[in-house]
């Protein structure tokens, strides 16, 4: 599973005009998961979604 701290690079690296290619080395994952991310809108989620268990807390 890929965190919080993957989308959030790669939207960065996105954004500086890096390759899907290069993205992929940079962060580990292969082309594919980079094209999922793009394609599934996972890049539009908010970056606090990390799937916290504890948000009925305060």
């Amino acid at each position: 599973m890929y965190t919080r701290e993957h989308r959030m690079l790669l939207r960065h690296y996105l954004e500086q005009g890096l390759t899907k290619t290069e993205l992929a080395r940079t962060l580990g994952v292969s082309r594919r998961t980079v094209h999922h991310w793009i394609e599934t809108g996972q890049l539009e989620r908010e970056l606090d979604d990390s799937g916290a268990t504890d948000r009925g807390r305060r």
